[in-house]
C-alpha cells in the first residue's frame, strides 16, 4: 500500500537549487543501538538521503500543498475509514502486520495516505472546474450511448430500430448489445476504434450513427448522440475528464508551481535529479 502515492510522483515540479548542503544538528548524537552497532543522527540522515532518493521530500511537500489547498472533509475521512475497513476485512488479523511490511510505521500513516489520495482527487476536480472550458476544447466530451454487437446483422437491425425511435434499453435487449446499456461521456481519450471517434465527432444531438465496424470487422457499433454541450452534463464531464491519465498530474504540477516549491540542499536535489529527472523544472 506504500505504492498508493506512487502515481503522485509524476505530479512533481522542482524549482532551482544552489550548491548548499543541509546540516544536521547534533549529528554525533546516538539515535539507536543494535547489538554492538551504534547509529548517530548524522549517519541516519546520510542513510536516508542515499536510500530514500527524494521520495520523502516529494511526499512531504505534496502533503503540505494539499493541506494548504484542500480542506479535509468528513466525507474524505469517512472514505479513508471505509477503505481501511475493507482491507482489514480482507486481511483479517494480518492487516496491521501487512501494512507494516509495506513500509507504514503505523495504521495512522496508512490512513493519512488514503486521505491524501482523497485530497488529490478533490484537487484534480477543482483544477478541472477552474479550467473547464479549455479542457472541454481539448477533450471534447460528448454524452452518448454506444451499442456493441458481435455481428453486423444484429447491429444493422438495432440501428434501424433506434432510427425509428425505439428505446435504447429495449433495442439492446432484443438485439444483444454487449456494451454499456447506459449513457457514457465520450472524450478524445476514450478507448474505442478511430471510426467510432470520428462518428461521435460528426453526429448532432439525437442522431443515430451508421453501423461502425472495427478494423478486423469483428465488432460492430451503433452510436446515439444525446448531448453535445458539456455544460448540460457538467458533473459527468468533470468526472470523465478526471479519469484521463494526465489530468491528475497536470493538476498537481499547477499546484506545485503556484506554491513555489524550492530545494536548497544539493544532495537532495541530486537524488531527485537522478531518480525523478522529469520532475525538475528547466
Amino acid at each position: 500500500m506504500k505504492k498508493l502515492m506512487a502515481a503522485a510522483l509524476c505530479l512533481l515540479m522542482m524549482a532551482g537549487c544552489s550548491d548548499a548542503y543541509a546540516s544536521v544538528t547534533n549529528k554525533n548524537e546516538t539515535i539507536f543501538k543494535v547489538g554492538n552497532t551504534t547509529v548517530t543522527r548524522g549517519q541516519l540522515y546520510s542513510y536516508m538521503q542515499a536510500q530514500d532518493g527524494g521520495y520523502t521530500a516529494i511526499n512531504t511537500a505534496m502533503e503540505s500543498i494539499l493541506n494548504a489547498k484542500v480542506e479535509i472533509t468528513e466525507e474524505m475521512s469517512a472514505n479513508a475509514e471505509s477503505t481501511m475497513s475493507m482491507y482489514e476485512s480482507l486481511l483479517g488479523e494480518s492487516f496491521e502486520s501487512y501494512m507494516m511490511s509495506m513500509g507504514y510505521p503505523s495504521l495512522d500513516a496508512f490512513k493519512q495516505d488514503l486521505i491524501m489520495n482523497e485530497q488529490a482527487s478533490a484537487l484534480t476536480e477543482l483544477y478541472i472546474e477552474n479550467n473547464f472550458e479549455s479542457l472541454c476544447t481539448t477533450y471534447t466530451p460528448r454524452k452518448v450511448k454506444i451499442a456493441t454487437f458481435a455481428d453486423q446483422e444484429s447491429a444493422g437491425k438495432a440501428q434501424a430500430a433506434l432510427k425509428d425511435g425505439k428505446d435504447f434499453a429495449e433495442v439492446s435487449e432484443t438485439y444483444g448489445n454487449t456494451g454499456s446499456k447506459d449513457s457514457i461521456i465520450y472524450t478524445t481519450q476514450s478507448s474505442y476504434p478511430t471510426a467510432v471517434t470520428y462518428a461521435v465527432s460528426s453526429l448532432t444531438e439525437g442522431m443515430v450513427s451508421d453501423v461502425i465496424a472495427n478494423d478486423n470487422q469483428t465488432t460492430f457499433y451503433v452510436v446515439v448522440m444525446e448531448a453535445l454541450n458539456p455544460a448540460d452534463f457538467k458533473d459527468e464531464a468533470v468526472s470523465a475528464i478526471a479519469g484521463i491519465n494526465t489530468i491528475a498530474s497536470d493538476a498537481m504540477l499547477k499546484a506545485f508551481a503556484e506554491s513555489g516549491f524550492n530545494l536548497y540542499d544539493k544532495n537532495l536535489y541530486d537524488a531527485i535529479s537522478k531518480n525523478y529527472p522529469d520532475y525538475i523544472a528547466e
